[in-house]
Formats: structure tokens, C-alpha cells, sequence
């Protein structure tokens, strides 16, 4: 299956990004374990970025960011650049681990029945961006390969009998009324409201607590991860400031307005 997941700006302009763009390991004897490629992961196990985490449902398959990072002389991505993507694309492919080629051919196991929460994807909110962000999967009912952005796909999926089809949902009907539809995909869009966020409170729960305060710092001397604390980030800039830990004070003494 793959996709592309739009992740647009709001009034501000600054799109979404990856909550986390580091990779870590996804399965085998090395989970977790920070990576740079799959030769990093060996027993089956394969280099993912962070924000994107496959749930149990999909554990004998791979689930690939193809945008997450511009290596190899790519013009586009979602991390490594001071404009990222607007969108995430996104490949669930399988079996995993690939078998070994031989005259028997290669079973291709089936995606679960649904509903099911396949993966999950953390983002963060760019300083700037306010309002409501739409979100929309790029399907070839409500898009067009003319209208799509660049570097993006409509929805695809393929499965044992190469059936490929997305279509218009109705009532009490399957999403695709041909008798021999087996691929039978509709898509639904929603939205994210952007509230003013209060610098400091990194769990946003309201307040700014010295613990959180302590975090800011950490992050300011590099001994924690910005992705620990994203509301101290008040610029957007991947660091916390002198300026961002004086707000943050001064909302954990005044309260969070």
C-alpha cells in the first residue's frame, strides 16, 4: 500500500513536521537501537525515522517514510532542510523479512481486516502555524494526478489478485460496488486546530513546572533531544534559547495566559 499523507500549513504557513527525525531500529534483535541503514538492523529488522511507528497489526510487514530524509541528492524531504515537506508518502509493504528467492515463489501475506490502527505518526506544529490544518490522503476520487502536488501519489493498493480501486463510500454499500472489488478503499479527511501553545510546558497540560524548566536547559546544552520539549521552541528553530528559557520562566511564575 502506499499513500501520501498531505500536511499543510494553517495561517502561519509553516507545515507540519516530524516530531522526531531520527532513526532508531524496528523489529529483530536490535528494536530501538539508533540506525543509519538497514544494514544496522540486522534479524529482520529495518531502519525507520522515529515519528513513524508500525503497530502490532502490521508486525510481518515494513512500513517506509520515502520523504523522511534528503540523502542521496533527494530535492525534497521532511527532515534535513529548512523547508520540509508539506507531506509525509508512505509505503506498508511485506512480507517482512523479504523470503529468499527460490523456484516456490513468495506468498505475500494480506493487510488485517478492518478497522485497524495500522501506524501512528508524531508531528510537530511549526511556531508560526495557527488555525485549522487540514489533513488529506491524495485518493483518485477527490484528486488527479494534474492536481496532486509534486513528489506525491494517489493512493495504491495492491494485493494477491491486482486489484486496485478507490472509490466513492455510500451508505450501507461497500466503497466499491463492482462484484469483483477486493481492494475496497475510502478515505477520510479531518483536521487539526492549532491553539496558542505556552512556552514551557512541555507535557501541555496548562502550566510550567520546574521540571520542565530543567528540560529547556538540558535541551539548550545539548544534553536532551529538542523533541523532549517542542513547546520551549517557540521559534521553531530545533533549539531553546536564553529568550524561550526567560518566557518559560516567566509563565511558570505567572502562569500560562
Amino acid at each position: 500500500m502506499a499513500l501520501t499523507l498531505g500536511i499543510p500549513g494553517g495561517t502561519g504557513g509553516t507545515p507540519l513536521t516530524l516530531a522526531d527525525c531520527s532513526f532508531a531500529c524496528v523489529g529483530g534483535s536490535n528494536d530501538n537501537n539508533a540506525c543509519s541503514s538497514d544494514a544496522d538492523c540486522p534479524a529482520g529488522g529495518y531502519c525507520q525515522v522515529k515519528a513513524v511507528k508500525a503497530t502490532a497489526a502490521v508486525s510481518n510487514f515494513k512500513v517506509v517514510v520515502e520523504n523522511a530524509s534528503c540523502t542521496s541528492g533527494r530535492t525534497h524531504c521532511l527532515c534535513d532542510t529548512a523547508t520540509p515537506d508539506n507531506f509525509v508518502n508512505l509505503v506498508v509493504y511485506g512480507p517482512n523479512p523479504l523470503p529468499t528467492p527460490g523456484p516456490s515463489g513468495i506468498d505475500i501475506p494480506t493487510l488485517p481486516t478492518g478497522p485497524q490502527q495500522l501506524l501512528t505518526i508524531d508531528l510537530k506544529v511549526g511556531a508560526s502555524a495557527s488555525g485549522t490544518i487540514p489533513l488529506h490522503i491524495y485518493n483518485q476520487v477527490a484528486d488527479s494526478d494534474a492536481s496532486k502536488p509534486q513528489y506525491t501519489a494517489l493512493l495504491s493498493l495492491g494485493d494477491k489478485l491486482a486489484v486496485d480501486q478507490t472509490c466513492v463510500p455510500a451508505t450501507g454499500t461497500p466503497p466499491c460496488g463492482a462484484t469483483d472489488s477486493v481492494s475496497q478503499v475510502a478515505t477520510t479527511d479531518t483536521s487539526l486546530v492549532i491553539a496558542a501553545q505556552c512556552v514551557g510546558d512541555c507535557d501541555n497540560k496548562g502550566d510550567v513546572s520546574i521540571s520542565e524548566l530543567i528540560t529547556m536547559v538540558n535541551i539548550a546544552l545539548g544534553t536532551a533531544n529538542i523533541s523532549a520539549c517542542t513547546a520551549g521552541d517557540e521559534n521553531g528553530d530545533n533549539e531553546i534559547s536564553i529568550s524561550e528559557i526567560i518566557k518559560g520562566v516567566n509563565n511558570a511564575l505567572n502562569g500560562c495566559s
